[in-house]
């Protein structure tokens, strides 16, 4: 069996490394992009918050923005080939703050995959290390001085450095994938030390690599429309009636006909109803929520009709105690709730709260201060209270308002570091009383909170806050009459112990995101790059999901009710069909996007490319349709087995002490996912039989348990090591290693893969050329692909705005977002698809609205159909649509 085998590494027989202008080092394998290492300066802040490098004006030099300093601290670098070897680079480094700053750690990091070295060796001085197959519990695996080396099957990496400190890291104990070997002063006390202006630290670094390298040094890149980038042809941001792209069947107006949303079976339904459903919306945010009335109903519309069942409205707090505000809002509601878009709100997420009562942070507050409780009542009153002039019902009484978060991204860990000291005594009162009933000695709350035993107590102090503030809330909401279901707790943070406050909710809810925007230089400003750095999630098994998938609690809905693959990343595209698959597969129940919009004039008049905005992106609509289908249709069968964590409600809370596995969401496209909760009144029921229920462990460890029980059989190819994901239905195959995802259902077909590969998808053949495309294939009139009279057809490359500009030519830091209009890389797929009837086929060109433009040159040869997809279409604009009739 090679399910828990380890990948073998192959030497490299040549490699690129490429400085950008931030004084990064990126070394791929020649004529790939796959990584062997990469070398950059940083910083890690007081509170071991991390800062990296920003390209400055002047050659050579660059910049590292921190959060404590007006100024930033600036950093020169060198770089040359040594001549005595080919495989060996010099590099040299020079740190200098301009002003005072504390921090933890300054240092020159080399950074290299894991992959290359498990069961390897790794060697500093006298003393060695083995790299396991598996990630550590701790992280630092060697400290000391001079040089260190890596060593794995005739692959080998020596980094040797002057007057430096050095500390090889396994970063999978904070869930990354690589190694480390960081150069540079540690200073592991909380508060850090004083690293005073005009100080300079250097870091001389000879690197040398196990086969020979070129180095190329990289200037800033900017996207145009030519020969690689072609104009998009964007008519209008409406959907054609009737066309291919109006998705507005799959709603049932209006919103409310069949009474509320309910639970049952552990999923949503209709009062009047006996089916399980399913929504899929997007998120309305700020003046988006505020439109005039003619923009609304066309705002409305449009969401009909690209398929969207239901809308969060989102951010709309600050404006609606506004009287003229509040009416723009109802009358969306009306319009939405017209069309079956039911409604999901929050009753805090941003309005202001003066400062005496917020003490800093609201969502804290509400827990611990009667005056932010109060505040929050009073609020959630008159809102609940209100009635729509254009429902002539309260709010409270609304069925298309279908489910209310107490407050949004409440949980306590977030913040607790920044907390203002009235917030922290009201907490500290709360704790020192926590403590006494438990019977432990006063302690002071900690400012952070790690997964170490005294972590795990900190979260078990939060979980009783938040049991305690959510029934309270609950409480107060059902004395208003309002029969809305209830969540709370979903984001940004977890401890194990939250997983025994979600009990009590009426369903789980989540957040979260893939290549999410850190700025460099000023929050919410340009310079940027993601937290992946442009990486694709399907490279990390299809990766997002399952980061919060084992926080849904087995016989409750399960909902993520914001989720984004965010702008610029080129991969994006991947996003539908992940998180598709994976609620399908996962027979969860909600899912919303954030944001369709956060501001009125792209609700109105989409515009160019922004990090989250789906109205201004074509290619994370065309990804959602996707998704639509593969989830809320139902394309995506549910997986049949399970695989369960089984805690114990009294230890999460009265002993946190005892360690909880990260859990099982590495699997969240292999077979269902989740926790249940045992409370000490009663026993569990019996697992299900296709239920495998454990009590401790990992991914590997349920993976290998599902493969020795059978479970899974011998010939699914899961695999961590290559990052490799097998559905137990056999619908879904994600091939992390090459970079390709395999949709296979009756009614849609499809998926990822890069340049010169294919997708095979059942009857279907897909050879995709000139770049990676997002492609699939799905029936509009429900009958199986292969089948069907009527096909969209969809193949999206990278979608960028005019005049993008990056500091560098692998765009991982953005430096302007440019202009309209949207260009799309320049890309070939031939379509093949065995079908089970003849016919004679008609195909045209569809722009974003769904017009047909010019006929396709299909071809039906017998049993087999032939597509040919170019972006480029005849009129030189740029096409992602497509439509198939065959008679």
């Amino acid at each position: 069996m090679s399910f828990i085998g380890c990948v073998k590494a192959q030497p490299p027989q040549r490699l690129t490394g490429t400085l950008d202008r931030a004084g990064t080092l990126t070394v791929r394998v020649a004529n790939s992009q796959r990584v062997f290492a990469t070398i950059r300066p940083g910083v890690f802040e007081a509170m071991w918050q991390y800062r990296t490098t920003v390209a400055a004006s002047s050659p050579g030099t660059a910049r590292i923005r921190t959060r404590t300093l007006p100024a930033s601290i600036a950093v020169t670098f060198e770089s040359t080939l040594e001549t005595t070897s080919d495989r060996n680079v010099r590099l040299k480094y020079t740190l200098t703050p301009d002003k005072d700053v504390k921090v933890n750690s300054a240092h020159v990091a080399v950074l290299t995959g894991t992959e290359w070295w498990t069961k390897g060796k790794a060697t500093l001085g006298e003393r060695e290390a083995i790299v396991d197959d598996q990630a550590p519990k701790q992280g630092s695996l060697l400290a000391g001085e001079g040089g260190i080396s890596l060593t794995r099957q005739g692959v080998t990496l020596i980094a040797e450095v002057k007057n430096q400190p050095t500390l090889l890291q396994d970063n999978r104990a904070f869930n990354a994938r690589d190694l480390e070997l960081r150069f540079g002063k540690q200073s592991p006390e909380a508060g850090g030390r004083l690293w005073k202006a005009g100080q300079p630290e250097t870091f001389e670094l000879l690197i040398s690599f196990p086969a020979p390298i070129s180095l190329i040094r990289e200037e800033p890149l900017t996207i145009t429309a030519g020969e690689d980038w072609i104009a998009l042809e964007e008519s209008s941001a409406e959907i054609v009636p009737g066309s291919a792209l109006d998705f507005s069947s799959l709603l049932d107006a209006p919103a409310g006909k069949l009474g509320r949303v309910v639970v049952s079976g552990g999923h949503f339904s209709f009062e009047k109803g006996t089916k399980p459903q399913r929504f899929w919306g997007v998120n309305l945010c700020f003046g988006a929520n505020y439109l005039e009335k003619p923009d609304a109903d066309k705002l409305a519309e449009r969401l009909a009709r690209l398929g969207y069942n239901s809308v969060r409205v989102h951010h709309f707090d600050g404006e609606a105690i506004n009287a003229a505000s509040l009416d723009k809002l109802d009358y969306l509601i009306a319009a939405l709730k017209k069309r079956g878009i039911y409604i999901k709100t929050d009753l805090y997420v941003s309005r202001p709260v003066p400062d005496t009562i917020s003490l800093g942070d609201f969502k804290a507050a509400i827990l611990v201060s009667e005056a932010a409780f109060g505040n929050w009542k009073d609020f959630t009153k008159t809102l609940l209270n209100h009635v729509n002039p254009y429902t002539q019902l309260a709010w409270k009484d609304e069925p298309a308002i279908a489910w209310l978060g107490m407050v949004n991204e409440s949980n306590l860990t977030s913040g607790l570091a920044g907390f203002k000291p009235e917030l922290m005594a009201l907490l500290d009162k709360e704790w020192q009383a926590w403590r006494k009933s438990r019977s432990l000695t006063p302690a002071p709350l900690p400012r952070q909170v790690g997964s170490d035993k005294a972590g795990r107590e900190v979260g078990a102090f939060f979980t009783m806050l938040h049991e305690r503030g959510y029934a309270k809330m609950k409480a107060f909401v059902r004395e208003q009459g309002c029969k809305a279901l209830l969540t709370d707790m979903n984001g940004l943070s977890e401890s194990p112990a939250f997983m025994a406050a979600r009990t009590s909710l009426d369903f789980v809810d989540n957040h979260f995101y893939w290549d999410q925007p850190r700025f460099l230089e000023t929050d919410g400003q340009l310079p940027s790059e993601g937290n992946q750095e442009g990486a694709s999630a399907i490279g990390s098994g299809g990766a997002g999901p399952g980061s919060v998938a084992m926080t849904r609690l087995f016989g409750k809905p399960f909902t993520v009710s914001a989720f984004n693959y965010t702008a610029p990343n080129p991969h994006r595209s991947e996003g539908g069909l992940i998180v598709g698959a994976t609620a399908g597969l996962q027979d969860w129940d909600g899912i919303w996007r954030f944001a369709y919009s956060q501001n009125k004039e792209s609700a109105v008049a989409p515009g160019a490319l922004s990090y989250f905005d789906l109205a201004n992106d074509p290619a994370g609509l065309a990804s959602d349709r996707a998704g639509i289908l593969l989830f809320m249709r139902g394309d995506v069968r549910a997986a049949p087995g399970a695989v369960s964590r089984h805690l114990r409600r009294d230890e999460l809370l009265t002993k946190p002490e005892l360690a909880v596995s990260p859990g099982f969401g590495e699997l969240a496209l292999v077979t269902r996912v989740g926790t249940w909760i045992e409370d000490a009144s009663g026993p569990l029921a019996p697992p299900r039989p296709a239920e495998l229920r454990l009590t401790k462990g990992e991914s590997k460890d349920a993976l290998a348990q599902l493969f020795q029980s059978n479970r899974l059989p011998e010939s699914n190819r899961t695999n961590f090591d290559t990052q490799e994901r097998q559905s137990e239905t056999g619908e879904v195959f994600v091939n992390g290693q090459f970079g390709s995802i395999r949709i296979v259902t009756p009614r849609t077909l499809g998926g990822v893969c890069p340049e010169g590969d294919a997708i095979k998808s059942g009857p279907l053949r897909i050879a995709v050329e000139g770049t990676e495309a997002m492609v699939f294939v799905s029936s509009l009139d429900g009958k199986p692909v292969s089948e069907s009279g009527r096909l969209l057809v969809a193949h999206v490359t990278d979608i960028q705005n005019t005049g993008t500009r990056y500091s560098t030519s692998n765009r991982q830091i953005l430096e302007s977002w440019g202009t309209l209009p949207h260009l799309a890389k320049q890309g070939v797929a031939n379509l093949t698809l065995t079908r089970k009837l003849t016919g004679k086929v008609e195909a045209w060109r569809l722009d974003t609205s769904g017009n047909r433009l010019t006929p396709l040159a299909a071809k039906l040869t017998g049993t087999e159909l032939s597509l040919p997809l170019t972006t480029l279409g005849p009129d030189g604009k740029a096409t992602i649509y497509y439509e198939v009739v065959i008679k």
